[in-house]
């Protein structure tokens, strides 16, 4: 329940920053941007600053489909913070310390959805992401191997060494778009109803 109130005031505030803070560290001491917003990625996942530490409140993927209207019924599981383990064995002769650190991470980019946003780098293969407005968006070096963007807006984007490998771009607006070292190899610019 608490997630989906986060989740609530989150999408309702983040459409009226300019951006969130990129890069940040999971789990990592934050603090708010000097324009007051909270969030930030990490590439992965998206992050709040919550009582000083960034921490994830869900998937890219997840975050795009709210921001765009669609209902998200099932949310992934949030990674949990990773915990130390000390142990201490003393006897008169031998003192051992062992330390294990562990973290489970999704693959998949978090960012705020909006035109005009920094996808950077982000890797979004394989994901259904057609229909969105990603007009001017920086996306230079981003992944979308064999993603779904048909009928996407890529207008006035930065596709600068973006892999769009095998990815169904049928109908997509790519006006005035920089493609610069763009590999679109096996990508399918067919604009028929699938």
């Amino acid at each position: 329940m608490i997630r989906r109130l986060v989740l609530g005031a989150l999408i309702a505030a983040v459409p009226l920053a300019s951006s969130c803070q990129v890069p940040v560290t999971m789990w990592e001491p934050c603090a708010p941007a000097e324009n007051g917003d909270i969030t930030g990625t990490d590439g992965t996942w998206v992050l709040v600053c919550q009582d000083g530490t960034w921490a994830p409140i869900m998937t890219a993927s997840e975050y795009v489909a709210i921001a765009n209207g669609q209902q998200v019924t099932e949310f992934t599981p949030l990674p949990t913070r990773p915990t130390t383990t000390t142990t201490s064995t003393t006897s008169t002769s031998t003192t051992s310390t062992s330390t294990t650190t562990t973290t489970a991470v999704a693959n998949k980019c978090a960012a705020e959805p909006a035109s005009g946003i920094d996808f950077s780098t982000c890797d979004f293969s394989g994901q259904d992401m057609s229909g969105l407005d990603l007009s001017y968006a920086n996306l230079a070096g981003a992944t979308f191997d064999s993603a779904n963007l048909r009928g996407t807006s890529l207008a006035h984007a930065n596709l600068t060494d973006a892999s769009f490998v095998g990815a169904d771009m049928g109908c997509v607006d790519l006006t005035e778009a920089i493609i610069v070292n763009t590999d679109l190899t096996d990508a399918s610019f067919v604009c028929e109803p699938v």
